[in-house]
Protein backbone atom coordinates (compact mmCIF):
# COMPACT_ATOMS: atom_id res chain seq x y z
CA UNK A 1 0.00 0.00 0.00
CA UNK A 2 1.25 3.33 -0.97
CA UNK A 3 0.98 5.89 1.73
CA UNK A 4 0.28 9.26 0.25
CA UNK A 5 1.89 12.18 2.80
CA UNK A 6 0.53 14.95 0.31
CA UNK A 7 -3.01 13.44 0.25
CA UNK A 8 -3.30 13.33 4.07
CA UNK A 9 -1.70 16.60 4.49
CA UNK A 10 -4.73 18.28 2.17
CA UNK A 11 -7.10 16.51 4.26
CA UNK A 12 -5.98 17.89 7.52
CA UNK A 13 -5.69 21.00 5.76
CA UNK A 14 -9.56 20.88 4.08
CA UNK A 15 -10.80 20.09 8.01
CA UNK A 16 -9.23 22.96 9.29
CA UNK A 17 -10.32 25.26 6.30
CA UNK A 18 -14.01 23.69 6.89
CA UNK A 19 -13.20 25.04 11.09
CA UNK A 20 -12.49 28.14 10.30
CA UNK A 21 -14.92 28.60 7.73
CA UNK A 22 -17.88 27.60 9.86
CA UNK A 23 -16.66 29.93 12.14
CA UNK A 24 -16.17 32.66 10.06
CA UNK A 25 -19.85 31.91 8.82
CA UNK A 26 -21.15 30.98 12.40
CA UNK A 27 -22.44 27.49 10.81
CA UNK A 28 -21.53 24.88 13.74
CA UNK A 29 -25.28 23.72 13.80
CA UNK A 30 -26.09 23.83 9.87
CA UNK A 31 -27.65 20.41 8.57
CA UNK A 32 -28.27 21.73 5.41
CA UNK A 33 -26.48 23.36 2.89
CA UNK A 34 -29.51 25.44 2.41
CA UNK A 35 -28.88 27.13 5.80
CA UNK A 36 -25.05 28.08 4.98
CA UNK A 37 -26.27 29.43 1.57
CA UNK A 38 -29.17 31.65 3.94
CA UNK A 39 -26.14 32.58 6.35
CA UNK A 40 -23.80 33.44 3.86
CA UNK A 41 -26.50 35.81 1.55
CA UNK A 42 -27.04 37.57 4.90
CA UNK A 43 -23.49 38.20 5.64
CA UNK A 44 -22.83 38.90 2.43
CA UNK A 45 -25.01 41.76 2.01
CA UNK A 46 -23.74 43.15 4.77
CA UNK A 47 -20.63 43.37 4.15
CA UNK A 48 -20.51 43.54 0.17
CA UNK A 49 -17.92 46.39 -1.24
CA UNK A 50 -21.11 48.12 -2.76
CA UNK A 51 -22.93 48.66 0.34
CA UNK A 52 -20.00 48.66 2.84
CA UNK A 53 -16.96 50.84 1.84
CA UNK A 54 -14.83 50.23 4.87
CA UNK A 55 -11.23 48.40 4.09
CA UNK A 56 -12.52 45.69 6.86
CA UNK A 57 -15.61 45.32 5.09
CA UNK A 58 -14.02 44.01 1.78
CA UNK A 59 -11.61 41.84 3.82
CA UNK A 60 -14.51 40.28 5.76
CA UNK A 61 -16.78 40.08 2.21
CA UNK A 62 -13.48 37.93 1.02
CA UNK A 63 -13.12 35.40 3.98
CA UNK A 64 -16.64 35.45 3.60
CA UNK A 65 -17.06 34.06 -0.23
CA UNK A 66 -14.23 31.91 0.71
CA UNK A 67 -15.56 29.86 3.34
CA UNK A 68 -18.87 29.68 1.41
CA UNK A 69 -16.90 28.56 -1.44
CA UNK A 70 -15.01 25.93 1.14
CA UNK A 71 -18.19 24.37 2.41
CA UNK A 72 -20.05 24.50 -0.67
CA UNK A 73 -17.84 23.28 -2.99
CA UNK A 74 -14.30 22.01 -2.37
CA UNK A 75 -11.56 22.38 -4.94
CA UNK A 76 -7.84 21.35 -4.39
CA UNK A 77 -6.80 24.72 -5.58
CA UNK A 78 -8.89 26.50 -2.07
CA UNK A 79 -5.44 25.10 -0.17
CA UNK A 80 -3.93 27.82 -2.42
CA UNK A 81 -6.01 31.14 -1.47
CA UNK A 82 -6.03 32.56 2.33
CA UNK A 83 -7.99 33.80 4.45
CA UNK A 84 -7.30 37.94 5.30
CA UNK A 85 -9.26 38.35 8.79
CA UNK A 86 -8.28 35.67 10.76
CA UNK A 87 -6.74 37.10 14.09
CA UNK A 88 -5.27 35.37 17.55
CA UNK A 89 -8.51 35.66 19.28
CA UNK A 90 -10.18 33.79 16.61
CA UNK A 91 -8.23 30.42 16.85
CA UNK A 92 -8.88 30.42 20.17
CA UNK A 93 -12.46 30.20 19.53
CA UNK A 94 -11.84 27.77 16.63
CA UNK A 95 -9.88 25.82 19.09
CA UNK A 96 -12.77 26.01 21.97
CA UNK A 97 -15.94 25.18 19.10
CA UNK A 98 -13.82 22.34 16.87
CA UNK A 99 -12.47 20.94 20.66
CA UNK A 100 -8.55 20.63 19.39
CA UNK A 101 -6.17 19.83 22.13
CA UNK A 102 -3.48 19.24 19.73
CA UNK A 103 -2.18 22.85 19.06
CA UNK A 104 0.93 22.24 17.39
CA UNK A 105 -0.71 19.85 14.93
CA UNK A 106 -2.70 22.35 13.52
CA UNK A 107 -2.13 25.97 14.63
CA UNK A 108 1.80 25.75 14.17
CA UNK A 109 0.75 24.58 10.36
CA UNK A 110 -1.78 26.73 10.55
CA UNK A 111 0.38 29.71 10.67
CA UNK A 112 2.86 28.06 8.22
CA UNK A 113 0.10 28.22 5.52
CA UNK A 114 -0.13 31.63 5.63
Amino acid sequence: MIYDFEFRKNIKQKKLYEIIAKEILNVWDAKSSQEIKKRYLVLAKKYHPDVNSSESAKKKFQDISLSYKILTQWDDLILNEKFVTISAFDIKIIKIKANIKDDKSYFERYRSIY
